[in-house]
């Protein structure tokens, strides 16, 4: 790579932008130290090493001669580098706390996927996959396509939505599903890889947005019983966005899943289970 000139202009631009979240082997990697003293000076009021202040971090302050002990530089030369502390327990990050809350509350607690059957699911990554290849208008009119796919009512010949067939699932109504298997091979022919690098309008990102807040909606609010395994859930409430709590089962509710065996696990139990199940190869 040539050094850069900064009497060259620059002919390059730039393709993409992300953003994300650093991971707790990231943070350390960036990090200069680790802060495991909550006492930043001593007597004589130095910095001390493992301290708030310490000099790894860059020098604190601007009238004296101090150098940084990570790059050499003075105070005004240092552009500052990242400290961090182990905690003694995981906690949950306060940015994503309201999403991760959000998808427990629709998920099942004994399979582990949505509420809804996977029919939903699949029309949901069907339309986002029509919208990323610019295919809008087709995943606006999909509703009414997959309505028509999966026959009208029959008492008032007007077509349903995904979401009226989807409380008509949760109550039992075996005519909303008569065509599932057909419909969800549909969905997944429309399900493909997005354009390169596609360039959505804010309209079609804030429709993406949309569709997603009507799909976890419809996991609270149509599907009570799982539709996947017929498990009841707990209900769950927050404290801040520090704590989860799991409130008790009704005893209606815990009476079904003990007649049908079902019982709450945790998804790392499942995941080891079927790993333990996985016959090796002798190849």
């Amino acid at each position: 790579m040539s050094a850069y000139n900064p009497k060259t202009p620059i002919r390059t631009q730039v393709d993409s932008l992300e953003f994300g979240l650093h991971t707790s082997s990231s943070i350390r990697a960036l990090s200069a130290v680790e802060v495991v003293s909550s006492v930043a000076f001593d007597n004589l009021g130095n910095p001390l090493k493992g301290g708030l202040y310490d000099d790894a971090m860059g020098p604190w302050e601007m009238r004296t001669k101090q150098q940084c002990t990570t790059c050499g530089q003075s105070f005004s030369q240092c552009p500052g580098h990242l400290g961090h502390i182990e905690l003694s327990v995981p906690v949950f990050n306060p940015l994503t706390f309201t999403n991760l809350l959000q998808f427990l509350k629709v998920k099942c607690q004994c399979c582990h996927s949505f509420r809804l059957q996977s029919f939903h699911r699949l029309a949901l990554e069907a339309k986002l996959s029509l919208i990323e290849n610019n295919r809008t208008k087709e995943a606006m009119n999909l509703d009414d396509l997959l309505a028509t796919m999966l026959k009208t009512s029959k008492a008032t010949g007007k077509k349903k939505t995904v979401s009226q067939l989807a409380a008509e699932e949760a109550a039992g109504n075996s005519a909303a599903s008569n065509h599932t298997t057909e419909v969800e091979n549909f969905l997944k022919g429309l399900i493909t890889p997005p354009v390169v690098n596609p360039s959505l309008t804010s309209h079609e990102r804030q429709l993406q947005r949309t569709l997603v807040k009507a799909f976890i909606k419809a996991n609270g609010t149509y599907s009570v019983r799982c539709q996947n395994c017929d498990a009841y859930s707990h209900a769950l409430r927050q404290d801040a966005s520090n704590k989860i709590f799991r409130k008790p089962l009704a005893k209606a509710s815990l009476k079904k899943n003990v007649e049908k065996k079902l019982r709450i696990r945790a998804a790392e139990a499942i995941t080891m289970t079927e790993e333990a199940n996985i016959v090796p190869d002798d190849r």
